[in-house]
C-alpha cells in the first residue's frame, strides 16, 4: 500500500474515509454517512447522524498544528461556552472522555489526530457584510475577551504566543529562498529584511505590558458564521496568547484596502460594538495598523508557500505595505 504522503490530494481524501470509520467507533454516535466538505489547512467532513443531527469532523493536519495546539483550541471552545453567550461550535466527547482523539491505523504513516463538533449552522460573513454586522462583530469579540481576562490556563496547555511576525512552530522567512526568486524583486526582499525585525521589536514591547489573555488570532470573514442577525464564531486552530486589539487588527485586516468597504466605516462601527459592551483596549490607531502590517507580512510569506504562481500578490501587497509605511512615518 502506497505511503499516505505519497497519495495525491484526492487519493489521501479517500484514504482519510478509512480512517474516519475507525475514528466514529470512538463515538457514542450514530453517524449514518460522510462527506467530504472543505480543506482549509484541515480535513474537514460533514457528517449525518441517524436521528438528523448534523456535525463537522476535522482532521488535522500535522504539519500546522501540534496535539498540544489542538488541546489549546477545544479549551478555548469550551472556556468561552460557559463563561460566555457567543455562539460557537460544541465539541464532542469521545466514549472515553477525549475531545480529541488519535485514530491509529494501517491506511497513515502516523497516527491521525480527530475532533468533532455539533454543526453550526449558519453563511459566511464574507460577503454578507453589513454594517449592523460590524458592529454586532465588535459585541462578539468584547464578550470573547471579557470571557478570557484573567483566565488561568492549565499548566499541561501551550499556548503559542504571538508576539512575532512568524509566529507558528518552525515558521520561517522564505522569500530569500533561490525556488521563489521570480515572484520578489530585490525591493521586495529589502523591504521585508528591515520591516519584519521592525514589526517584531513593536510586538516583543507589547508583549512585557499587562493585559495578555487568550485569543482567537484568526477571525477571518470565512471563520465568522451569521445566521437570524446572530454572529457565530467557528475555527479556533489559531488560538494564542496576545492582546485584545490583536483580534481586533486582524478583523480589521480583510477590510483595509477592500474597494468594497469604507474602511473607516467598518473600523468605527466594529469599535462601536466593542465598546457597546467593554471598554477598548488601550491602543492607538497606529497600534492597530501595525497588528495589520504584521498580518500582512505574515500573509506575503506565506503565500509563497501555498501559492503556485503569487508574482502579482506580492506586487500588489508591497505596494500597500508602502502605502502604510508612509501613513505611518516608518522610514527604514
Amino acid at each position: 500500500m502506497k505511503a499516505f504522503k505519497d497519495l495525491t490530494p484526492q487519493g489521501k481524501k479517500l484514504r482519510l474515509r478509512k480512517v474516519i470509520e475507525i475514528g466514529l467507533k470512538s463515538y457514542d454516535l450514530d453517524i449514518v454517512g460522510f462527506h467530504f466538505f472543505e480543506e482549509a489547512t484541515n480535513m474537514l467532513y460533514k457528517c449525518l447522524a441517524s436521528d438528523g443531527s448534523l456535525y463537522m469532523l476535522k482532521i488535522f493536519d500535522e504539519i500546522n498544528s501540534t496535539y498540544e495546539d489542538n488541546l489549546v483550541e477545544v479549551f478555548m471552545i469550551d472556556t468561552l461556552r460557559d463563561r460566555s453567550d457567543v455562539f460557537l461550535p460544541e465539541v464532542v466527547a469521545a466514549k472515553d472522555g477525549q475531545e480529541i482523539i488519535r485514530v491509529e491505523s494501517k491506511y497513515t504513516d502516523i497516527p491521525k489526530r480527530m475532533v468533532i463538533y455539533k454543526w453550526v449552522s449558519g453563511q459566511p460573513f464574507d460577503e454578507h457584510e453589513t454594517m449592523e454586522g460590524f458592529y454586532a462583530l465588535g459585541q462578539t469579540m468584547a464578550k470573547m475577551h471579557k470571557a478570557t481576562t484573567g483566565l488561568k490556563v492549565p499548566k499541561h496547555l501551550n499556548p503559542k504566543r504571538f508576539d512575532k511576525v512568524y509566529y507558528f512552530k518552525d515558521e520561517k522567512a522564505v522569500y530569500h529562498e533561490e525556488k521563489y526568486k521570480a515572484f520578489v524583486t530585490d525591493a521586495f526582499k529589502e523591504t521585508m529584511d528591515k520591516l519584519v525585525p521592525y514589526t517584531d521589536a513593536y510586538l516583543a514591547k507589547l508583549f512585557k505590558e499587562d493585559g495578555m489573555q487568550l485569543i482567537h488570532g484568526d477571525l477571518n470573514p470565512w471563520n465568522i458564521m451569521i445566521a437570524d442577525d446572530k454572529i457565530k464564531i467557528i475555527d479556533f486552530e489559531d488560538t494564542s496568547y496576545g492582546y485584545a486589539l490583536q483580534d481586533i487588527g486582524i478583523a480589521l485586516f480583510y477590510y483595509r484596502f477592500d474597494e468594497n468597504f469604507v474602511y473607516e466605516d467598518v473600523k468605527d462601527m466594529i469599535l462601536k460594538g466593542y465598546q457597546s459592551v467593554s471598554p477598548l483596549p488601550d491602543m492607538t490607531n497606529d497600534d492597530l495598523e501595525m497588528i495589520i502590517l504584521a498580518r500582512r507580512l505574515n500573509f506575503m510569506n506565506y503565500i509563497l508557500l501555498i501559492d503556485d504562481n503569487p508574482k502579482e500578490y506580492m506586487e500588489l501587497n508591497l505596494k500597500r505595505v508602502k502605502k502604510m509605511m508612509k501613513e505611518m512615518n516608518i522610514v527604514l
